[in-house]
């Protein structure tokens, strides 16, 4: 009897070990334009846009990477983005080299464009108190690029997602402009965009963004219809297991499948 409940003991923990999932202490973020996100302490945040794509990324603000991952084809790649550009550069040479020759050069001339365009001129207005939303107060901002009006927008500056998150704010910026630095090449590029300015980039640390508008569509980029905190599993920051690792080129292919 005794070897029995001892074996039942040993079963039990072997359950516990199995079932249960660890867990850290986060925030979920739910918007009605963005999707869903997972916000750790210590600088993850996977984001889960609206729709039906099946892809979703992690960015790990620690070892500065970004996954992303594919739920349709089962696979994941890892994107580096102080070596993004290079990155894009390889796939689109990659891509170039099957072509005919004409074609081959007149991808070439678009890659290569006529230089980088130059940094807009972006101004930040405190325009006043911007109403409660979700139970914080909320302070609106009006933010114009060359003189003309851009973006409205909406942050709360005493939500308390900001005590865990302000740490990051930098790392994350910064990893978000090295990866759009790529969208200046080639001829269509339209220069620096004014969320990596200085001016823009300071609102990350005023206050968590409720609600954003883009005054030239005027549409709603986003609007926060959940903010909580809660105990994410740890398993929510990984790629599920048996997904296979592909470079970035045969991950763009798989999401226009």
């Amino acid at each position: 009897m005794r070897y029995r409940a001892i074996l039942l003991s040993i079963l039990t923990l072997a359950l516990l070990v199995v079932f249960t999932q660890p867990s850290r202490a986060g925030w979920v973020e739910v918007d009605k334009h963005a999707g869903t996100m997972y916000i750790s302490e210590n600088g993850l945040i996977k984001n889960i846009p609206p729709g039906k794509s099946g892809v979703w990324t992690i960015m790990d603000l620690n070892d500065g990477t970004v996954t992303m991952v594919n739920t349709r084809t089962r696979t994941y790649t890892i994107i580096y983005p102080e070596k993004f550009c290079t990155q894009v550069t390889s796939m689109m040479n990659n891509m170039m080299a099957g072509m005919p020759p004409e074609q081959r050069a007149m991808m070439a001339e678009m890659m290569n464009g006529s230089g980088k365009r130059p940094s807009p001129k972006v101004t930040v207005v405190k325009k006043g108190f911007g109403g409660k939303m979700q139970g914080y107060n909320t302070v609106k901002y009006g933010v114009a690029v060359n003189g003309r009006p851009y973006k409205d927008i909406w942050l709360a500056p005493e939500a308390p997602i900001m005590k865990d998150v302000r740490r990051f704010i930098s790392k994350s910026t910064e990893m978000s402009a090295q990866m759009e630095s790529c969208s200046q090449m080639g001829p269509g590029a339209q220069g620096p965009a004014p969320e990596t300015s200085k001016e823009y980039s300071a609102l990350a640390q005023k206050g968590w963004l409720m609600k954003e508008v883009n005054l030239k569509s005027r549409k709603v980029e986003k609007e926060v219809e959940s903010l909580k905190r809660k105990s994410i599993a740890s398993s929510e920051f990984h790629v599920p297991a048996g997904y296979r690792k592909v470079s970035m080129r045969e991950m763009m292919g798989g999401m226009r499948r």
